[in-house]
Parts: structure tokens; C-alpha cells; sequence
């Protein structure tokens, strides 16, 4: 388990990973260090239309409250069924473009409202109450397939959760984009 600290998350390519410490370049080119423990956990992301989204999905969202209350993905995430009960649900700001309105939300799709190419819609219910998430056109719907550490190697997109301590970031757990997907968040 990573130590605990500041959580960080971060999108990019890997530019190196020698099985213990990694280099991301992140969307804005900079570059981050990671310390990769054995235990990371590693995921694959596809791509997949938005028809497959399904009432009592199991999904997380990095989103932006707008105006009108609504969420606006940033990226939209379905967890396999088995994570039903082991990851939480929630609803809580998230670190990320948006600032304050950011928010990152774990919650069961209640209803599909609209599959629009330019706004698709769909509620959600969980224990951060009931929310309404529109994804733009430009935002990938993903599904969360298992992984493993041979995903993680150089030119490969991903999203990354990792704790700041006094050893630098520590990852906690990877997204990988899977048949040329870049990760949103």
C-alpha cells in the first residue's frame, strides 16, 4: 500500500518505467517521477458507445457542477460488477480543472435520459444522493477492464492515483488507454 500523503492524480504518456520508478508527461508536457510499488493496481480502459451504458451500471465520473446543478464529465468510467460493494460510493470535490466545482462521483446509473451524440445524459443514485451527468461529445465513455503491470511501458496513455510524501509521489493505481484511448482525466 502507498504511503499515505496529498493524493495526486495525473493523465499522460509514460516515457519510461523501469519496474520500480516511472516518467509521465503530463497533457501540458511537463513531466512527473513516480514510485511504482509492486501492489499498484493496474487497469485497462476501453472505449466503448455510449448504448452500452445500462440502469444499475456501477460507474465514476470526474465531472464539473455547473450552473443548473448538472455534473459535465470529464470522463466517465464503468467499474466491473464486482466492484459493486468494494469500491465506495460517493460524491466529493475532486482535485482537477473546474476548481471547486470539480467533483468526482461513484454511483449506480438510474436512467438513461438521453443518448443525443452532442449531450448524452443519464441519472445516477448512491449515497452522495441523486445527480444528473451529461457527457460531451469529446469525453470517452470507458469501461474498466482487468490489467496488469506489462501495460505499464513506454508510450502508453494513462491516468494515475498516487499519494505525496517525503519519498515523492507514489502511485497507487494506473488506467491504461487500451486500443489508442488517451484517458481524459
Amino acid at each position: 500500500k502507498a504511503p499515505a500523503g496529498k493524493p495526486v492524480i495525473g493523465a499522460g504518456e509514460i516515457v519510461s518505467f523501469d519496474g520500480a520508478k516511472m516518467v509521465v508527461r503530463l497533457k501540458d508536457g511537463s513531466t512527473v517521477s513516480l514510485n511504482v510499488p509492486e501492489k499498484a493496481g493496474v487497469s485497462g480502459l476501453k472505449a466503448i458507445p455510449f448504448s452500452e451504458l445500462k440502469k444499475d451500471d456501477f460507474i465514476a465520473t470526474a465531472a464539473i457542477k455547473q450552473a443548473d446543478g448538472t455534473l459535465k464529465a470529464r470522463e466517465v468510467r464503468i467499474f466491473p460488477p464486482e466492484a459493486k460493494g468494494r469500491i465506495p460510493e460517493l460524491h466529493v470535490p475532486y482535485p482537477g480543472e473546474g476548481g471547486a466545482n470539480s467533483t468526482m462521483t461513484n454511483a449506480l446509473v438510474e436512467a438513461i435520459v438521453s443518448s443525443n451524440p452532442k449531450s448524452r445524459t443519464f441519472k445516477v443514485h448512491g449515497k452522495g444522493g441523486e445527480h444528473t451527468i451529461m457527457i460531451p461529445e469529446n469525453v470517452p465513455l470507458m469501461r474498466t477492464v482487468p490489467g496488469n503491470r506489462d501495460m505499464l511501458k513506454p508510450g502508453a496513455y494513462i491516468t494515475f492515483f498516487a499519494n505525496e510524501g517525503e519519498m515523492g509521489l507514489t502511485a497507487v493505481r494506473f488506467g491504461v488507454g487500451l486500443d489508442g484511448l488517451k484517458p481524459p482525466v
